[in-house]
């Protein structure tokens, strides 16, 4: 495998990946801002209370409906009884764990282990007189927007594949049983039981409509920087890819002009008469090259009469695929032109 069709394949392996990955967040981008859209276009905060008022809206919709809910997250135990005889922070309904490295310039947060996975739990509208409830499963790759969080800096253990130690902020998104939270997520109504159900969560947000709103900005807006920078990779990929491409054409060409020139010194040198060896050898003038042939090509511009042009184009096609590093005549070693020369025909009776 020559060197241009590796850099080809290379560059365009990494230009499909590119290419992918902007298809990817073009469409990550356009659920975002389609989800966003719906909660403007919602324009308050749904509660289970509320819910029953827009149950029409739900069962004639062909599936879930993404939507905003506010109430109090219960466990379905505590929430059969009175929502004020439930402690705040009681259980830990949702966590989520970062671990920041803080020796990287730009620190990246990296999801480790996995969510807790609780049981299904409610949420619950306390300010309605019958205390009505949603169910919720969390999903699991919602994310926590204004919440409760813990910090926690440690040192790791000695790493001896890097020779180094390294040091970690633990960020720790932290749901409890009892906070009054905004679920964003989709709501589908259940008719078998006749009630709702938020069949998955995408975030826990502490407020209400505009900060879910903000939520959402924020995402589109780390996404947009993505797809940006994705796009910049995808035309320098592409770019490199079609000069590549252009440069191997343009070899191509080249290499394609010199067989046809290479044809048509053949066909010009089967044309032509050539003295016979025996006497070509008595002339002292058998090429020098592979002493068989008669010498039939004057060389420029030390105009000896050297070889055959058998071996001046073997010569000259190994010079200028870069095998030879001179192109030289055998006699003086004078640097030849691999343009210019002279065909000799002999003709009988001539001396």
């Amino acid at each position: 495998m020559d060197e241009d069709l590796k850099k080809t394949l290379f560059f365009g392996a990494f230009s499909l990946l590119s290419s992918a990955g902007l298809y990817y967040f073009n469409t990550k981008l356009h659920d975002l801002n389609e989800k966003r859209q719906m909660l403007a276009d919602q324009g308050v905060c749904y509660t289970p209370s509320t819910l029953e008022q827009k149950r029409q809206l739900f069962r004639d919709s062909a599936g879930p409906r993404f939507a905003v809910v506010n109430g109090v997250c219960l466990t379905r135990k505590h929430a059969e009884n009175a929502v004020d005889k439930v402690p705040s922070g009681s259980k830990k309904l949702y966590k989520i764990d970062y671990e920041v490295e803080l020796t990287t310039s730009v620190a990246i947060p990296q999801l480790i282990g996995s969510q807790d996975k609780e049981q299904e739990f409610v949420l619950v509208d306390p300010m309605s007189p019958k205390t009505s409830q949603m169910a919720v499963v969390p999903g699991n790759d919602a994310v926590g927007y204004n919440i409760a969080r813990k910090r926690k800096f440690y040192k790791s253990v000695y790493d001896y594949n890097r020779r180094d130690s390294r040091n970690y902020d633990k960020l720790s998104l932290i749901a409890y049983e009892g906070s009054a939270l905004s679920l964003l997520g989709m709501v589908e109504y259940i008719p078998q039981t006749d009630s709702f159900k938020m069949t998955k969560v995408a975030g826990f947000i502490s407020g209400g409509l505009r900060e879910s709103l903000k939520f959402f900005d924020r995402q589109i807006t780390e996404i947009r920087a993505l797809w940006h920078l994705t796009a910049y990779l995808t035309g320098i990929f592409a770019t490199i890819t079609g000069f590549v491409l252009y440069s191997r054409y343009q070899k191509w060409r080249t290499e394609l002009r010199m067989e046809q020139q290479r044809l048509e010194e053949e066909a010009r040198f089967l044309s032509l008469k050539r003295m016979p060896s025996s006497q070509a050898d008595q002339a002292g003038v058998i090429c020098a090259i592979c002493l068989g042939n008669p010498s039939n090509v004057i060389s420029i511009p030390c105009n000896h009469l050297s070889m055959c042009i058998g071996c001046f184009n073997q010569m000259k096609s190994r010079y200028l695929n870069g095998q030879d590093r001179n192109f030289e005549c055998p006699c003086c070693r004078i640097e030849m032109n691999t343009e210019e020369y002279i065909l000799v025909e002999y003709k009988p009776g001539e001396q």
